[in-house]
């Protein structure tokens, strides 16, 4: 019983990350392309850095 709750933890945790991740999307997304260069962002990387930056999410946090 204990693992089907670890698989059912482990499915909600991807669920609550991966929609962070799709706002996080859809925030950058909505940037100019003005507001974006001025971030560093290139819009075809917006993707790529959501989802990276979602993976070192976690170490700083107190």
């Amino acid at each position: 019983m204990t693992n089907l709750l670890k698989i059912i933890a482990n499915a909600l945790g991807f669920t609550k990350k991966e929609m962070e991740i799709r706002q996080t999307i859809n925030e950058l997304r909505s940037l100019s392309n003005r507001d974006l260069d001025d971030l560093g962002i290139a819009r075809r990387n917006i993707e790529e850095i959501a989802r990276s930056g979602s993976k070192n999410k976690g170490y700083y946090e107190t």
